[in-house]
């Protein structure tokens, strides 16, 4: 199964290093009008070598789910990002975020450095 938001904005998700709880909450209810779509796609059965391989498996699990959702992957961890995040700390608060919605219409993320 998997799960599309089809706002324009992304107000249903939230990481701690984002903007603030107050923000996410502003924006979630100037958006009254949620549209999402729900598709339910076959069960994923594991090979032989996937079964013996839990890390074939899940990347394999990932790519399959990625060409459902259309979107691409990453190596990148949860980790990695807040270390980004960190690194070229974005002004956050609650005004930078209308202001970049307003005049953008969007949230820039911050653009990914070097890690290693």
């Amino acid at each position: 199964m998997s799960v599309t938001f089809n706002n324009r904005l992304d107000v249903s998700s939230w990481i701690d290093t984002g903007p603030g709880l107050v923000a996410i909450w502003s924006l979630l209810l100037c958006t009254p009008i949620s549209s999402m779509t729900v598709e339910w796609h076959p069960v994923y059965h594991p090979s032989e070598e996937e079964k013996k391989d839990p890390q074939l498996y899940a990347r394999n699990v990932r790519k399959t789910m990625s060409r459902y959702l259309k979107l691409p992957t990453s190596d990148m961890t949860y980790s990695d990002l807040k270390d980004i995040v960190k690194q070229t700390k974005p002004d956050a608060g609650l005004f930078a975020l209308w202001k970049n919605i307003i005049t953008k219409g969007f949230v820039e993320m911050p653009a990914k450095k070097h890690l290693y």
